[in-house]
């Protein structure tokens, strides 16, 4: 029998929605549903759903919001700003936003007023309360959430660092679906964003699914616990996933030191130093067993007249370090071979693509490195030859670089051998600044250096 549970996320005036099969996660659908009835009454019938919105109107407040709020706030510290503490019951329902204020205000202790954010999703608040009350037996199903408390418990209980919207909201959004995959949700849900839906909603109801599966499983955490209720007996509760147990950040110590300062651990078993957090090769870790596609790779060591290399810093949307921010790392401009090409036929076409230099010598294959590759995207079992190429000029056009690229990019820079060696940058893969120092003083290896993907 199956075993449906739900997430659900306010969005433009109805609900983004995502929904699993527990008995069978290749199961899964994400669409956009008019109102939580809808997805109550889905074919699915999920038995559990996680909802952003909050549940519990207590007639009076005290402390400056519910205990569910003041809870959730102290939990996210710097991030305490995306939880807005909800006013009386009274002002929920007053009828304009001056109304609001002003019920609010007589009804709390120390007095307060919602922000117009917090009192922008009250429509959404009256529609499930109704809801709840005018159908007691949903009240088992349908239990409140907060994205960003999902979110900071899947990474480890450490702030993420990185917004949902602004300037750097693409860091953020790859952080988030880089941590619902290493929650286990499917790939396949993860991308399935149902038209309509934007992205932010797409994963903040995808969050909501994690706490409805751990709910599921018997262990989600309840903040407060206990919680406390309403006049209607609703739970005023903000439920959260299970902590995802990252090991703390390792001190600044010789041991430190002789791992490296970006380290990253297996988060599923066995929590070893490995490429990113969920792809382990470690004997016996559940992350093992999951074979990658072979994929053969082309890629330049792009040398000037004043011997800098010329690299691309890209940001993982997998590898998160000890900061919970993603991993920046540097890499060769090149990329896959396609249909009928050879390394060098693919190594040119790449140049030209990515930095305008179709006119690039492709002199002799200087190295090789072959292995599992996780940091991009689409992880890989990487079949990968560099060649070297000596450019007249430093003359690069990387206009049509992101357009090339299925990886969030930062940009390019010439780098100084002996700069890059000792910058303490992510470099892949490990050696590269050593053979380049050798090819910058004319020293071509009699055969391919064997490279391997940098060690933490």
């Amino acid at each position: 029998m199956a075993r449906w549970i739900a997430g659900l996320d306010g969005c433009r005036g109805a609900w983004a929605g995502a929904l699993l099969d527990l008995d069978d996660p290749d199961r899964h659908r994400c669409a956009l549903f008019p109102n939580v009835a809808a997805l109550l009454d889905a074919p699915e019938r999920p038995g559990i759903v996680g909802i952003d919105v909050p549940i519990g109107l207590p007639d009076r407040i005290t402390g400056g919001g519910r205990a569910a709020d003041r809870a959730a706030r102290a939990r996210l510290g710097p991030a305490r700003a995306s939880v807005f503490p909800m006013p009386p019951r009274s002002a929920v329902y007053a009828p304009d936003y001056a109304a609001a204020k002003a019920a609010s205000r007589a009804a709390s202790d120390p007095p307060f007023a919602p922000s117009i954010q917090g009192y922008n999703i009250f429509p959404y608040v009256r529609a499930v309360d109704t809801l709840l009350r005018e159908r007691p037996e949903a009240r088992a199903r349908v239990h409140e959430v907060h994205p960003e408390v999902a979110f900071h418990a899947l990474n480890g209980g450490r702030p993420l660092g990185l917004p949902k919207k602004g300037r750097r909201a693409r860091e953020g959004l790859d952080l988030r679906r880089a941590l619902l995959a290493a929650a286990g949700l499917p790939g396949a849900l993860i991308a399935s964003r149902a038209k309509g839906v934007p992205e932010d909603d797409h994963l903040d109801a995808l969050a909501a699914l994690v706490v409805a599966r751990d709910m599921s499983l018997g262990r989600a955490e309840p903040l407060p616990d206990p919680p406390e209720r309403d006049a209607f007996g609703l739970p005023a509760v903000i439920w959260a996933p299970r902590r995802a147990r990252l090991p703390e950040p390792v001190p600044r110590t010789a041991a430190r030191r002789a791992i490296g300062p970006n380290v990253l651990f297996c988060t599923r078993a066995c929590a070893r130093p490995v490429s990113v957090p969920w792809a382990c090769s470690s004997s016996g870790c559940m992350s093992a067993a999951n074979p990658l596609p072979v994929r053969h790779i082309a890629r330049a060591i792009v040398l000037d007249p004043r011997d800098r290399i010329l690299l691309i810093a890209y940001t993982s949307v997998h590898a998160i370090g000890p900061d919970g921010a993603p991993l920046r790392f540097w890499f060769m401009p090149g990329g896959g071979l396609e249909p009928g090409e050879d390394h060098v036929t693919a190594c040119r076409r790449e140049l030209a693509e990515e930095i305008g230099r179709g006119d690039a010598v492709i002199g002799p294959q200087v190295a090789a490195c072959d292995g599992p590759f996780h940091l991009f995207r689409q992880a890989r079992d990487a079949r990968e030859r560099y060649f070297l190429v000596r450019l007249p000029d430093d003359r690069v056009d990387t206009s049509r670089l992101a357009e090339t690229e299925d990886n969030p990019l930062i940009g390019t820079r010439w780098w100084p051998i002996d700069e890059l060696r000792a910058s303490g940058e992510h470099v892949e893969p490990a050696g590269l600044a050593d053979l380049a120092s050798d090819l910058a003083r004319g020293t071509i290896p009699a055969q391919p250096r064997v490279l391997a993907w940098r060690e933490l």
